[in-house]
């Protein structure tokens, strides 16, 4: 699996990071993709990966997380790297 993680602090989106050394995690918002090639055309093909990063809609809560989409092309070609499975 590939965790993706929205930092809850600067709202970027990062690969598998930790943020201080390998035991810490960054918190945030996570989701997870498997590395079927497949898989990953799929995601990206719909929203689905956006919306789960995003999270939910609260009614009357103007506070909700916005990620840049697309992602960012080097995490791009990071995640189709690590998505060689058939």
């Amino acid at each position: 699996m590939i965790r993706l993680t929205v930092d809850h602090r600067s709202n970027e989106v990062h690969f598998n990071q930790t943020s201080k050394g390998p035991k810490a995690k960054l918190h945030g918002r996570s989701a997870y993709l498997c590395r079927a090639q497949e898989c990953l055309t799929a995601t990206l093909k719909g929203t689905r990966l956006k919306y789960a990063l995003e999270g939910r809609r609260a009614k009357g809560v103007p506070g909700k997380r916005l990620i840049q989409w697309p992602l960012e092309p080097q995490l791009m070609k990071l995640i189709a790297s690590k998505c060689t499975e058939p």
